[in-house]
C-alpha cells in the first residue's frame, strides 16, 4: 500500500511550512486588542496545528499504526498530542510557542484505531495510543516505537 513507503524522509518545503506556521501562532498570541475574540484566536490557533502536522502532506506522516502498516484503510490523520491540547498549551504558554509546535506530530491511521483513540481521550500523546492497543511504527527509523509516557 502507498502510506508503507520503503524509508520516511521529510518534503524540503516542510521546514519553511512550520516557519510560516510558528510566525503565524506568534503573531495571533501577540495580538493585544479587545475586538479580537479569544475564540478566533483558538480557531486560528487549531488551523495552526494542522499546518505543522500536515508539513509534510496529509498523508505523508512519519509515524503510521500498525492498522495502516498492514494495508487496512480507510485511513485518517490523526495528532499524537490533540489539537484541543497544543491550543491551550500555546494560549497559557505564549513564550513557550516553538517548544509547544515542535510535539504537535501526525500519525496515520485506519479509521477504525482512530475511533479507538477517541475512547481513549483521557490520555495524550503516545499514552492514547497505548491506552488504544495500537501500535505505531517509524518510517524514518524503520522500526516499532516504544510507546512509553509523553
Amino acid at each position: 500500500m502507498r502510506h508503507r513507503q520503503k524509508v520516511w524522509v521529510e518534503k524540503a518545503s516542510a521546514a519553511s511550512i512550520k516557519r510560516s506556521a510558528l510566525k503565524l501562532a506568534q503573531h495571533i498570541l501577540a495580538i493585544k486588542d479587545n475586538d479580537v475574540l479569544p475564540k478566533h484566536i483558538g480557531e486560528i490557533l487549531h488551523i495552526i496545528v494542522w499546518k505543522v502536522t500536515e508539513a509534510n502532506g496529509k498523508h505523508g506522516t512519519r509515524y503510521i499504526s500498525e492498522g495502516v502498516y498492514n494495508g487496512q484503510g480507510p485511513v485518517r490523520h490523526e495528532h499524537v498530542l490533540t489539537r484541543k491540547h497544543l491550543v491551550e498549551r500555546m494560549l497559557r504558554e505564549p513564550d513557550n510557542v516553538p517548544q509547544v509546535l515542535d510535539t504537535a506530530i501526525g500519525c496515520l491511521v485506519t479509521k477504525e484505531e482512530h475511533h479507538l483513540l477517541t475512547k481513549a481521550s483521557r490520555f495524550e500523546g503516545w499514552d492514547r495510543y497505548r491506552e488504544a492497543g495500537i501500535r505505531v511504527f517509524d518510517r524514518r527509523e524503520q522500526k516499532w516505537i516504544e510507546l512509553g509516557k509523553s
